[in-house]
């Protein structure tokens, strides 16, 4: 795998170039997939998390955009994290198209890039990860489980708030969705004794399968 990177300037391009490079290693070491994903990097306000400042959207199973916000505070770790979620997701996507058409597959889809991200944190020696991904992982099960609690009866919604799930509101925990869909991948990683790179293309019935007979989701998830 290898990526084809396209930005806004050549300062943007030294550090884009180098964090793909780096990154692309990583992955052909823990998958095998011959294929092309194209990086789109700008600088923008949009879809940027202020304290890491930088952003990131997949599009479809072979293009990635990552926004800053600016060239002076973007560190190289933050953006190795960043491309390596959604990496995650654009590789799940080459090998399972299955689309995410209600709740619960928006959380596993999710989970499966956190777990990413963070395995790729522990692989490297990352030592100042995200604000996003300490933010997740700094949950206890205790408060997981009443964050899952909230969600429980919605699982099955087609339609939702998803900014307001994954992102916070007014009466909603920031990033409650990736926190709960973190916990909900984990858990099934810990299940069937699993890496994340073994079970990133399951399918959302597997997940479903060990979660509800697990007890970790009830089975009211259709």
């Amino acid at each position: 795998m290898k990526y084809i990177v396209v930005v806004e300037d050549s300062s943007l391009e030294r550090i884009f170039l180098k964090v793909s490079d780096d990154v692309s290693s990583y992955m052909n070491k823990i998958l095998d997939i011959k294929s092309d994903i194209r990086v789109l990097g700008s600088y923008s306000d949009e879809y940027i998390i202020l304290e890491d400042n930088i952003g990131g959207r997949t599009i479809s199973s072979d293009l990635v955009v990552i926004t800053v916000k600016n060239l002076d505070n973007l560190e190289e770790d933050k953006l190795f994290e960043v491309l390596t979620h959604e990496t995650a997701h654009a590789m799940r996507w080459k090998v399972n198209p299955e689309f995410a058409d209600n709740l619960f597959k928006w959380l596993i889809m999710e989970g499966i890039a956190t777990n990413f991200e963070y395995k790729a944190v522990i692989d490297n020696k990352l030592d100042n990860p995200q604000y996003f991904l300490s933010a997740i992982i700094s949950k206890s099960d205790e408060e997981i489980d009443s964050m899952l609690s909230r969600l429980s009866n919605n699982l099955d919604d087609a339609s939702f708030n998803a900014d307001e799930i994954f992102f916070g509101g007014r009466e909603t925990p920031r990033w409650l969705g990736y926190i709960v869909g973190h916990y909900l991948v984990k858990k099934y990683l810990e299940l069937t004794g699993k890496d994340i790179c073994e079970a990133y293309a399951d399918t959302y019935d597997d997940f479903r399968k060990i979660l509800t007979e697990n007890r970790i989701l009830s089975n009211k998830v259709k």
